[in-house]
């Protein structure tokens, strides 16, 4: 997966597909870590690591929902919106294909383009 570091340093990890989405979602995100993805689109699963009991700082989270988006068919639109829920409200079916989960206690956020914001998450990726 990627790695971004979004405003204030927050950790943002990006699936690079399907089997990368489920490994990301089911092996590295804990239960408290937020999960994100383009809501209708086809697209990375986005983790937002955070220590238990936290709370993911707005700036954040914006961050992460833009990535999301970038990281999807939505890519380019002005608008789209970005379904989010605690890691632990996200699960597998058994027998789905790659990438395909349930999501309960959904949040969506919905997310104007800001193409500046984009430049500087793009800019901030960690190599490795």
């Amino acid at each position: 997966y990627m790695e971004y570091r979004g405003r204030g340093g927050g950790k943002t990890l990006v699936g690079r597909g399907a089997a990368d989405n489920d490994r990301l979602t089911t092996k590295v995100a804990r239960t408290h870590d937020l999960w994100m993805h383009a809501r209708g689109y086809t697209g990375a699963h986005v983790v937002v690591p955070l220590l238990k009991g936290s709370q993911c700082p707005p700036e954040l989270l914006v961050d992460a929902a833009t990535l999301a988006v970038h990281h999807s068919d939505a890519r380019g639109a002005d608008f789209a919106e970005v379904t989010w829920a605690e890691r632990r409200y996200v699960r597998k079916p058994k027998g789905s294909p790659a990438g395909r989960v349930v999501v309960d206690r959904e949040k969506v956020l919905a997310l104007g383009a800001d193409p500046e914001r984009l430049r500087r998450l793009l800019a901030a990726r960690v190599e490795g």
